[in-house]
Formats: structure tokens, C-alpha cells, sequence
């Protein structure tokens, strides 16, 4: 199945939450996702007439804050696809990484 975003639609395979470090158990109200780019649309269309590409491609680590994710509405979370992707807006993503991540609240 090929799936392409439209406009400046990102669609993101999220990874799991590890639930623990070590013997810690870490609660369910973690703030941010990490997440894999699967697919990018081909990018916002400015009043000119030009298409803004975005600045994640596929294959890059992002971190986003939940609530910019999955509980805000207006935000496609997509299980039927195999696998936990949502869509995402530009402006959701945090940041893009490589490596571990580790974040502090």
C-alpha cells in the first residue's frame, strides 16, 4: 500500500514508549513522542503560487510534544495501517534527531 501526504501533511510511524529506565517505571503522561517520517506532502502553497517544501524527510527521527499530536483535534491517528502513524503538521515537530534522545521536563 503507497500512501502520500498531501500539502504539508507529514505522516510519522510513532515508535513505542519505553516504559521503563532500568527499574523505574515511567508514567503514562510522557509530553513527547518520538517518531519516524514515513512520507511528506509535496509542501504548503504560499499565496505566489510556490509550494514551501518541508524540512523533514523521510527516514528522519523526530520528537514532537503530544499535545501537539495525538490530542489535538484535527490530528489523524491512522492503526489500521499496521502499526501506530499519525499525521502531523510542520509546526508540530520539535525537533529532528539522531541517536538517543533523552528528554527532561
Amino acid at each position: 500500500m503507497n500512501i502520500r501526504p498531501l500539502h504539508d501533511w507529514i505522516l510519522v510511524k510513532l515508535e513505542p514508549i519505553d516504559m521503563h529506565i532500568g527499574s523505574i517505571i515511567i508514567p503514562m503522561g510522557v509530553d513527547h513522542r518520538r517518531a519516524v517520517v514515513l512520507a511528506t506532502g509535496p509542501g504548503a502553497e504560499l499565496p505566489s503560487g510556490v509550494r514551501q517544501p518541508t524540512d523533514v524527510e523521510p527516514g528522519d527521527r523526530v520528537l514532537f510534544h503530544r499535545a501537539h499530536g495525538e490530542h489535538v483535534q484535527g490530528k489523524v491517528l491512522i492503526k489500521e495501517l499496521g502499526g501506530e502513524m499519525l499525521l502531523l503538521k510542520p509546526a508540530d515537530i520539535l525537533v529532528v534527531y539522531t541517536g538517543e534522545v533523552t528528554v527532561e521536563s
